[in-house]
């Protein structure tokens, strides 16, 4: 006679309730049929940590709708799964199917707490500890990853095909909302034609396919002078002074630590990318300079102040909190 407690047979002793995704071992027919009419013998929704999802578009092809943290596994197992603040609505201005893996929150110089980077480097992963003076080396989890906090997410083994740097209001920073994120000022991006991975490398530089793309007809985009939306590459990249591979033409920064995330509107080759935007400027020196918000990194291989956003004026929404986001 089937009881409430089954299984034990090459696995685990469960209750009848249990999800299936938590059972190892034998169960028969009758011991399946019995779980299932218990409640259990169930698989986990899509983005829960029992099923976490390969990546965000599978999500959006599940049919989920609802922004919020989902767990991603990539292309690693379920033990490789992190939790991510997924953007599933469509009606986001840059469409849906993101999820944010980097941000900092327009309030400090970066050197002097977490500093955020695009990274699958186990060093560069973490988020601001409590005090906003220190970082703490580890995936942030979802009680962190929020407005108010500077996070990078670990990206191993997570592909994606697009790209948003998206700069946004520093508003109920709470949490992520209309005030802030979901409703975002500007931003740059691109795409490429196959699926991408962040090596795991203290710096690395990966160019676009297509470039200048407008998300969504979303027509925000970030400009170079008067007319280039063209970012070529983003990377994380060391100073020029440096021998290592890849560097940004400037050096001497101080509101951030080399190596340092900057997406550049100019790429000769690994080491001459100029033409530089980051979460913040090389220093900090208003008007001219932010070191707490989004600026053009002017460490010697930034835009020089000449930089606006599309259908707006020079410098608009300079000092802002900006975020990363793949899908």
């Amino acid at each position: 006679m089937t009881r409430r407690w089954l299984g034990g047979v090459f696995g685990n002793t469960v209750g009848s309730d249990t999800d299936v995704s938590n059972t190892t071992g034998v169960f028969s027919m009758e011991q399946q049929y019995y779980m299932k009419q218990e409640g259990g013998w169930e698989i986990p929704p899509l983005g829960t940590q029992g099923n976490p999802a390969a990546g965000v578009a599978d999500l959006v092809a599940d049919g989920q709708t609802t922004n919020g943290y989902y767990w991603i596994k990539g292309t690693g197992g379920n033990s490789n799964a992190r939790e991510f603040y997924c953007i599933l609505d469509s009606g986001f201005s840059l469409g849906a199917g993101w999820m944010v893996v980097a941000n900092h929150d327009g309030a400090k110089q970066p050197s002097s707490s977490h500093q955020a980077r695009l990274t699958s480097y186990s060093n560069h992963v973490g988020y601001d500890n409590s005090s906003g003076n220190g970082s703490v080396n580890q995936h942030p989890t979802a009680s962190v990853m929020v407005p108010e906090r500077s996070f990078s997410c670990s990206m191993a083994n997570k592909p994606f095909t697009k790209f948003a740097h998206v700069v946004y209001a520093n508003s109920n920073m709470s949490s992520w909302s209309s005030s802030n994120l979901l409703s975002p000022q500007a931003y740059y991006g691109g795409t490429w034609n196959s699926s991408r991975t962040v090596p795991n490398q203290v710096a690395w530089q990966m160019q676009f396919d297509n470039t200048g793309v407008t998300f969504n007809n979303f027509s925000k985009r970030i400009r170079y002078g008067s007319s280039d939306y063209d970012v070529e590459c983003i990377g994380v990249y060391w100073n020029g002074n440096s021998n290592s591979f890849p560097t940004i033409g400037g050096n001497n920064a101080t509101a951030q630590d080399y190596p340092a995330y900057c997406g550049c509107y100019t790429y000769t080759d690994a080491n001459n990318a100029t033409a530089t935007v980051s979460f913040t400027d090389e220093g900090h020196n208003l008007p001219g300079q932010s070191g707490t918000g989004f600026d053009d990194f002017q460490d010697g291989s930034g835009l020089s102040d000449n930089w606006g956003v599309e259908g707006g004026s020079s410098n608009q929404y300079r000092g802002n909190p900006s975020c990363l986001l793949v899908g």
